[in-house]
């Protein structure tokens, strides 16, 4: 989108409350499309900073006063205005980001009663301990320390005694959360949750669904041989299958790497990347990076984009490492979209839309440690190392992708169908893996999904970094990062917040559509690449 087709959107949209007649807001006074837009960033921005201090320092979430603040925003009468102006809308793209300003609406009426559930569960994770050999661990840090664990034995004890946790004190709560959540979807007239986001965000599920099948079928074969390589290295002689879930749990391990990439150079580390884009990071100050260590903290690293583009907060909890670079960048993808978004966009432009986009510009920059030149001549792992770390990426991400294709095939079970979780998860985890289970595996599973159908957009992300990084390197080489032109194709595509969709993004990028066909290749050529 130029420029001007841009300028031409935002004229539009400011134009859009001529088409009907507007509902009266708490001052008594006609509301406008713009007093609007300014109230839902005003509401968004207090309450991410209730919920970011709960992440960030493990501290209470008070949401009340700012909920009675804002309640006026609840009035079923401004989502059915909003819809009125989107039906109305002649331009699609008007059409469009006016539709994702009555969902922000439907969203808090579907919201509203859900609240108290979910800052149920995230209190109960923030103030969990788990008690182990006489210390108490944070429930937050102990996935952590059971990787530290050395000893298979107590490795085992302080697993189960999370997975205790889990079931006694978090599964209880999200269970009520989606008993909740689907009463919610009935009364605004949904047949269930599925029929909500599909409706509301424009996702075709039966066509992401074929897409998974497709992904998972395609990579079966590749995983296996990229496991039994990871099996036959960490256990000689062992059989994939034989492997307990504690077993496998080494083969993700990627220690004899860290060597490479030391905390005290991971912020010298991005710096030195986003500064080969000249992109013109080194000058901006809404961007803020916290990387201390406090237990409380949510390990999962997040970007928090308080609002766009002023305020943009990125939250990670280093402990050295190849993971805490991939993390770091990752979240600095996501920032930088944010940080660089057109402020004369209206706040539907800015702050929602899909986030598949942002998750794709994201990927991107975490993606970066497949490429051998970064590997070999920015970070000097030599060629041979760097080639086995990009195999074991490879693995790695062949992991995360067939999890993500199952987890969303269970979410559209779990939400769409009102039957036995527990049996629905254990068949479909156990069609598309390629490990045995125990039991106890499925236990904890059950209630683990992605708010708000997220894994959608990283599967969108998946199959659209795939094609924004093939154009990257067509364009401007294998070593894209150090081309100023890049940059600001880069910063071009950015400002424009959430205009781009899926659909548009792969069409600019010249691509028929949005699909796991080039992703795929790029997996496959991967491998390839990688072989010993």
């Amino acid at each position: 989108m130029s420029r001007r087709s841009l300028c031409l959107l935002i004229v539009c949209l400011s134009a859009a409350p001529i088409l009907a007649e507007a509902p009266v807001g708490p001052d008594g006074a006609a509301l406008t499309l713009d007093g609007l837009r300014q109230a839902l960033e005003d509401y968004g921005y207090e309450s991410a900073e209730a919920y970011y201090v709960g992440d960030a320092y493990g501290e209470e979430i008070v949401v009340g006063p700012i909920n009675e603040r804002y309640e006026w925003l609840l009035d079923p009468a401004l989502a059915e205005w909003v819809a009125g102006l989107r039906d109305a809308a002649a331009d699609p793209a008007v059409a469009r980001a006016l539709g994702y300003l009555a969902w922000d609406l439907e969203a808090g009426l579907l919201w509203e009663p859900l609240e108290d559930y979910y800052i149920a569960i995230l209190e109960a994770e923030a103030r969990g301990v788990i008690g182990f050999e006489g210390e108490e661990i944070a429930y937050r840090d102990v996935w952590e320390a059971i990787d530290e664990l050395e000893d298979d034995e107590r490795r085992d004890a302080l697993r189960d005694a999370a997975r205790a946790f889990v079931r006694e004190e978090l599964q209880p709560r999200r269970a009520a959360y989606l008993e909740a959540l689907r009463a919610g979807c009935r009364e605004l007239g949904y047949a269930d949750y599925v029929d909500y986001f599909a409706r509301n965000r424009g996702r075709d599920f039966a066509q992401l669904a074929a897409d998974c099948l497709f992904i998972l079928g395609q990579t079966r074969e590749l995983y296996i041989t990229l496991a039994e390589e990871r099996v036959a290295a960490v256990y000689p002689g062992r059989e994939r299958l034989s492997l307990t879930s504690l077993e496998r749990w080494r083969l993700w391990d990627d220690d004899e790497f860290d060597a490479y990439f030391g905390a005290a150079e991971l912020v010298p580390a991005w710096e030195a990347f986003i500064g080969g884009l000249e992109v013109g990071y080194d000058e901006l100050d809404n961007i803020t990076l916290d990387d201390e260590d406090r237990p409380a903290k949510e390990p999962r690293a997040a970007c928090w984009p308080m609002r766009v583009p002023e305020d943009v907060r990125v939250l990670v909890k280093p402990t050295g490492g190849f993971e805490d670079y991939q993390t770091l960048f990752h979240e600095m993808g996501h920032a930088c979209h944010f940080a660089y978004t057109d402020p004369a966009l209206p706040y539907e432009l800015r702050e929602l839309g899909d986030d598949a986009i942002t998750e794709a510009y994201a990927f991107l920059f975490e993606n970066l440690f497949e490429n051998p030149l970064y590997l070999e001549e920015e970070l000097e792992i030599p060629a041979d190392e760097a080639r086995e770390l990009r195999r074991r990426q490879l693995f790695g991400e062949l992991s995360g992708l067939r999890y993500y294709c199952m987890a969303f095939l269970y979410e559209l079970a779990l939400h769409g169908v009102e039957a036995d979780h527990t049996a629905t998860y254990k068949e479909l985890v156990d069609m598309t893996s390629i490990w045995s289970h125990e039991p106890e595996d499925y236990l904890t599973g059950v209630f683990e999904t992605n708010e708000d159908f997220y894994t959608t957009n990283y599967l969108y992300a998946w199959m659209l970094e795939a094609q924004l990084r093939r154009r990257l390197e067509e364009d401007f080489g294998p070593a894209w990062w150090r081309e100023p032109a890049a940059g600001a194709r880069l910063v071009d595509l950015w400002r424009r917040g959430y205009v781009p969709t899926p659909a548009s993004l792969s069409a600019e990028l010249g691509y028929e559509e949005c699909s796991p066909r080039e992703l795929v290749e790029l997996l496959a050529a991967q491998e390839r690449a990688t072989r010993p």
